[in-house]
C-alpha cells in the first residue's frame, strides 16, 4: 500500500523505475491506502491485510509477505525492545556493525533504524 507516492524523499525518477521493476516481477501496490489491521490466524498461513481503499470503504486481503517502510524516523517506541535484550539510543535508533547485526544474534537493524 502506497499512501502518496513510492520513496518520497528520493529522485522521483528512480523511485518510479524502481516501481515499475517491482511490479513486473509480481509486487503488487495498491495506491492510496493505508493498512488498519494484520491478523495471521494460522502461524503458517497468509497474512490478512484489513485497509481502507481510496473510496473510504474497508476491504480484507491476504498475503504471503507484507513489507513496511516506515520513513525516515526511527518508530521503534513501544516495540518492548528491552524483552528481545536490544537497547535503544535515545533516538530509538539501534547501533549495528557493518552487516547490519545488533547486539542480539539474529536481530537486525536495517536502514533509518541504524544509529550513526
Amino acid at each position: 500500500m502506497v499512501r502518496s507516492i513510492l520513496l518520497r524523499g528520493f529522485d522521483q525518477d528512480m523511485a518510479n523505475r524502481i516501481g515499475q521493476y517491482m511490479s513486473s516481477h509480481h509486487t503488487k501496490f495498491i495506491e492510496g491506502a493505508t493498512p488498519s489491521k494484520l491478523e495471521r490466524p494460522d502461524a503458517e498461513g497468509p497474512i490478512k491485510v484489513t485497509y481502507k481503499s481510496t473510496d473510504g470503504e474497508e476491504k480484507t486481503e491476504e498475503y504471503d509477505t507484507v513489507l513496511f517502510a516506515m520513513g525516515r524516523y526511527a518508530v521503534t517506541e513501544g516495540l518492548n525492545l528491552e524483552a528481545a535484550g536490544l537497547k535503544a539510543e535515545s533516538n530509538w535508533k539501534l547501533k549495528a556493525n557493518a552487516d547490519e547485526s545488533t547486539s542480539v544474534d539474529n536481530i537486525y537493524a536495517v536502514g533509518d533504524v541504524i544509529y550513526g
